[in-house]
């Protein structure tokens, strides 16, 4: 019929998930006689699973277009990062701007990278800060608004929490 019978999306957890689903139930409604598999995967992971023939497509891959020969790659926008922490953390009320010295005190917290074997992807820690490691960026935001640590955060993902006052940015 020309359609695959099953489509397996690898899906980087700085995605929106609401975007996600508008996305699936658009092409739900073409009533396809394809399958789909998400699989939630975080940074290298997520570019792993296309690689290795486990997924079909990968969306918010963050590669250079020399990485992977062989493979077509789209851009879906840039990501702005934000340093945040709910308003009852320690650091929430300190003077702007924070030093690495400072930050280094308190535990930040990073999304594991999803790739099974191999060197996977850190960014944003200080060597010797305490960190708590969760599985992707919405565990990674309901964290930060706990007040179980700190971190740069999408500010897309991050934006409706600080204007509630859930979470405030510093610099």
């Amino acid at each position: 019929t020309g359609w695959e019978p099953q489509l397996t999306l690898s899906v980087d957890t700085i995605i929106n998930r609401a975007v996600v689903m508008d996305l699936c139930e658009a092409f739900f409604s073409l009533n396809p006689p394809t399958r789909v598999k998400l699989c939630d995967e975080s940074l290298s992971g997520t570019l792993g699973l296309l690689v290795s023939g486990q997924a079909d497509l990968a969306l918010g891959v963050a590669m250079e277009h020399s990485m992977t020969a062989g493979l077509h790659s789209e851009p879906l926008g840039l990501v702005s990062f934000i340093f945040a922490m709910a308003p009852h953390h320690p650091l929430a009320q300190a003077p702007e701007p924070l030093s690495d010295e400072v930050i280094r005190q308190y535990r930040a917290i990073a999304v594991a990278d999803s790739i099974p074997h191999g060197d996977g992807i850190t960014t944003g820690l200080l060597a010797g800060q305490d960190v708590f490691t969760v599985t992707g960026m919405p565990a990674k935001v309901d964290a930060q608004i706990r007040g179980m640590g700190l971190g740069f955060l999408p500010a897309c993902l991050a934006q409706p929490y600080v204007e509630t006052g859930r979470l405030v940015v510093k610099r």
